[in-house]
């Protein structure tokens, strides 16, 4: 299966809230938190963050017979990762972060194009009142 995949490269961060992360991953193996976390990290960066199972297997340098296949395919069946009927991995919460990101990121970008924040309306000073107080 050959796929190409856009690279993010509009959203160099990843919104992170690390309590919503430790709920997540609570009952999680020190091992299988680490793997989800670095398949996280891939996803980060291609657009949408979903990735053929192939491919992240590759980018991870996972084979069939490394103990990280079978941790690979829990986090799947446990939820914490997604797989769609085109056998792409994905995190439904991070997906939604990046939809969430790239819909700001526009809407700044298109307000910036248009002069950005509203200029705010001048104040009237004292000088300008021509009165002595």
């Amino acid at each position: 299966m050959t796929s190409t995949l856009e690279f993010n490269n509009r959203m160099p961060y990843m919104p992170f809230n690390w309590f919503a992360h430790s709920a997540r991953v609570c009952r999680l193996s020190l091992a299988e938190r680490g793997l989800f976390d670095a398949v996280r990290t891939e996803l980060w960066t291609v657009v949408d963050c979903k990735m053929p199972r192939e491919v992240l297997l590759a980018r991870l340098r996972i084979n069939d017979t490394a103990p990280e296949f079978a941790m690979l395919t829990g986090l799947v069946s446990l939820g914490l990762l997604k797989q769609d009927e085109e056998g792409r991995i994905f995190d439904e919460v991070q997906a939604h972060e990046f939809a969430q990101a790239v819909r700001k990121g526009e809407m700044n970008r298109a307000n910036g194009a248009k002069g950005g924040r509203p200029k705010k309306a001048a104040q009237p000073s004292t000088a300008d009142a021509g009165g002595d107080f």
